[in-house]
């Protein structure tokens, strides 16, 4: 069994590491991977928390593979090297999620596009290349890290909101697909949570508000 969990500089490899920590030990230490991409928000940010995922894999033996949740070439071809050294993905956590937030009428293409790439695209992205196997082994579970925005919107946050909502929508949809042959998906509506992602974003907050 291989449980992969996605996340980026900006959400931290905390959670996912965390996920992957736990559900090694309840797999009966099986091999976990936390995979993070190179997205570019603020570089001594980023640098600070790929020296956090490399520290986790030091500490852990947990492999850490890196990509671009964005684009599903590097996704399919990522998955492709992940089973060939661990064996079939069995258990996938999306939490890749980034922030380019502003009001609507100060929002960019570029942001827009952005946002919904990655904290949506990366969905179907990491999803396709281990469905197939999924449905055909008889086993899978996908957990997608959403957000309770999705229930409960919040000022200056359209754009993630956006991308949240359309994955969750298309989680639940998906689910109904693939239930007959044993492969859930669930979604995790987290409040906020005390993490290096949400410490930077209050204080990036704070800066632009003066």
């Amino acid at each position: 069994m291989s449980l992969c969990a996605t996340g980026t500089p900006v959400s931290g490899p905390a959670l996912p590491a965390a996920i992957c920590a736990s559900a090694a030990f309840a797999a009966d230490d099986k091999p976990a991977i936390v995979f993070d991409i190179g997205g570019k928000f603020d570089k001594s940010f980023n640098e600070s928390m790929f020296n956090g995922a490399e520290k986790f894999k030091a500490e852990t033996g947990i492999p850490v593979y890196k990509w671009d949740v964005s684009s599903y070439d590097a996704c399919a071809a990522g998955i492709k090297q992940v089973e060939a050294d661990l064996g079939p993905v069995e258990v996938l956590v999306n939490n890749a999620g980034i922030t380019r937030d502003a009001m609507l009428h100060r929002m960019k293409p570029e942001q827009w596009s952005a946002v919904i790439n990655t904290n949506l695209g990366s969905l179907f992205n990491m999803c396709r290349p281990v469905i197939e196997g999924m449905r055909e082994r008889k086993f899978g579970r996908i957990v997608n890290i959403t957000s309770a925005m999705v229930k409960q919107p919040r000022p200056r946050m359209a754009l993630s909101t956006g991308a949240r909502a359309g994955l969750t929508a298309f989680a639940k949809s998906v689910s109904l697909d693939v239930a007959v042959d044993n492969v859930t998906i669930n979604c995790m509506l987290p409040e906020r949570i005390d993490t290096d992602r949400q410490r930077f974003m209050a204080e990036r907050m704070m800066k632009d508000l003066g």
